[in-house]
C-alpha cells in the first residue's frame, strides 16, 4: 500500500497541490454541509485527514489524485440509505476522482463496482481496506461471491472479519483484505493456492 501519508508532511502536500488543495477541500465540505443540513458539520481539516489517510489516493480506484481539481467528496452511503444526521460522519466520506463519482452517483459500493471486476483495483483478490470505508462485512462477501460467481468458483463459507473493523482508523489505512491460501506438502515442497470459498484479512504495518 502507498506510504505517503507516512513519508510526507502536510506541508509538502499543500506545495505539491500548489494551493489548490486547500480551497478544494473548503468547497467539498461546504457542499457536503449544504447537501446535508441535518448532518455533523463537515470542515476543511477533516477532508484534509481523509486525504492523508487515503495518501493522496481516489477511494474508488485506488489512483493517484494528480491535482486538486480532480478531487471530490464521495458519500459512500447515499443519502436515501443512510440516516441524514450521520451522513456526514467521516466513516461515511471518501474523497474520489470527480469522473468516478459522477459515474457512481447515488448507488452503494456493491452496485458500483457490480461490472467493474477487470483486477485493475485489486491485486490477485487483494483489496485495500480503504475501499470498502463505512461498509459492512456483509457488503464484503457479496462482492467477493460476486467475482466467484463470474469466474465458476463457489461462494464464500468463511470470514472472520467483524464489522467496527471496516470503520477503524488503523485497519482502514494499512489492512488488506484477500481469498485464504491453502498450503500443501507436495513431494517435499510446499505448495500454496487460494481458498476462493473464504477470505482473510491482514494488517501490512
Amino acid at each position: 500500500m502507498n506510504q505517503l501519508a507516512t513519508t510526507k508532511s502536510t506541508p509538502e502536500y499543500f506545495r505539491q497541490y500548489r494551493r489548490g488543495l486547500p480551497g478544494r477541500l473548503t468547497t467539498a465540505a461546504y457542499n457536503a454541509r449544504t447537501n446535508y443540513p441535518a448532518a455533523r458539520v463537515v470542515k476543511a481539516v477533516d477532508l484534509l485527514e481523509l486525504f492523508l489517510l487515503q495518501s493522496g489516493h481516489c477511494a474508488l480506484t485506488n489512483e493517484p489524485f494528480t491535482s486538486a481539481s480532480e478531487i471530490s467528496l464521495d458519500h459512500v452511503l447515499p443519502r436515501h440509505i443512510v440516516d441524514e444526521a450521520a451522513a456526514n460522519d467521516l466513516s461515511n466520506l471518501a474523497l474520489v476522482q470527480v469522473n468516478e463519482n459522477k459515474s457512481k452517483r447515488e448507488r452503494t459500493l456493491f452496485a458500483y463496482f457490480d461490472g467493474k471486476i477487470d483486477g485493475s483495483w485489486y491485486d490477485d483478490g487483494q483489496v485495500p481496506a480503504h475501499v470498502w470505508r463505512g461498509r459492512t462485512v456483509a457488503d464484503v462477501i457479496a462482492y467477493y461471491d460476486g467475482i466467484n460467481a463470474a469466474e465458476g468458483r463457489p461462494a464464500i463459507q468463511r470470514f472472520e472479519l467483524i464489522d467496527r473493523m471496516l470503520t477503524d482508523q488503523r485497519f482502514i489505512e494499512y489492512g488488506v483484505i484477500s481469498y485464504a491460501t491453502e498450503v500443501t506438502v507436495v513431494d517435499g515442497q510446499l505448495q500454496t493456492k487460494p481458498k476462493y470459498d473464504e477470505l482473510t484479512w491482514r494488517v501490512t504495518s
